[in-house]
């Protein structure tokens, strides 16, 4: 045989074999003839968390997951499956195949958020995306969720391929964000609803107010339908409540010297204090005054 096609045969071995044989690494074994994927996910319904959500409100999402490789420039018709010693044997791309998509969840601790599946299998997946398979994702507030807290919940899909396949690992996160709402709750407790004063006589009436809020309140008073000439006054204009807690308050009354039976109109304002722009329900209490 000549000699340059001798040498000539020698290098398209020492080609193939460089192609086809795996190459032994202290990490791993790996091939060089690889071919390249792409798993996508996507979140819908994420709307529903553009405003702040209360505290024991529990909310679904659907979650779209797609997978596709790439179509190969060296024998583009068939898709690497096994090998039999050092020897790549082929598969056919067109032929039924699955991946497994494993899903995972990152979330704050102020929610909970599980997931329908936690693996998705694509069936039949091929060089372009095919319509996405569907789970579902649950996020819920928890009950004892302060106002006003802002993080993300992150969904991480990866595929790991089947070590007879020479597929490369992809992946893909979507994120969404989540704020807690404000949810005021407050009781006002007054020893009796009609208040027996001395008149011309201030009479000092205490008033209680307990904050079952989901955090901090700063409650505005408010006095309305005050009889002419009367002077009737809470000590403060605004009292601090804590969550869980109860602050009294004192109501100040003087009266005419001469008056019926008079009723006045108690108002009660919650504010959250780190951001007095969130208000809740006023609570309202009506006080009949006699002599």
């Amino acid at each position: 045989m000549h000699k340059k096609t001798v040498l000539s045969c020698l290098f398209l071995l020492a080609l193939i074999i460089a192609i086809f044989m795996p190459i032994t690494t202290a990490q791993s074994t790996f091939r060089f003839f690889k071919f390249e994927t792409k798993t996508d996910v996507e979140l819908t319904g994420v709307s529903l968390f553009d405003d702040p959500v209360l505290p024991g409100t529990s909310i679904e999402v659907d979650v779209n997951i797609k997978f596709m490789f790439e179509k190969p420039t060296l024998f583009p018709n068939f898709l690497i499956e096994t090998k039999i010693g050092n020897w790549i044997m082929f598969r056919d791309a067109k032929q039924n195949m699955t991946a497994e998509i494993e899903l995972k969840i990152d979330s704050p601790d102020f929610c909970t958020a599980t997931l329908e599946k936690s693996k998705i299998i694509i069936q039949n997946f091929s060089t372009e995306f095919n319509e996405p398979v569907k789970t579902k994702l649950n996020i819920t507030v928890k009950e004892d969720a302060l106002a006003l807290q802002s993080g993300k919940i992150v969904v991480k899909a990866n595929f790991t391929p089947n070590e007879k396949w020479s597929l490369n690992e992809s992946g893909d996160i979507a994120e969404l964000s989540v704020t807690t709402a404000y949810q005021s709750d407050i009781k006002v407790i007054i020893n009796n609803t009609t208040i027996q004063i001395t008149p011309t006589k201030t009479t000092y009436m205490p008033v209680d107010i307990k904050n079952d809020g989901n955090d901090d309140a700063v409650i505005d008073l408010k006095i309305s339908n005050v009889p002419k000439n009367w002077t009737i006054s809470f000590a403060k204009g605004s009292i601090e409540v804590a969550a869980g807690k109860t602050e009294t308050v004192e109501l100040n009354v003087t009266s005419i010297r001469n008056f019926n039976n008079e009723t006045i109109n108690l108002e009660f304002t919650p504010k959250l204090s780190k951001d007095t722009s969130y208000k809740g329900n006023t609570a309202t209490l009506l006080s009949l005054i006699h002599i």
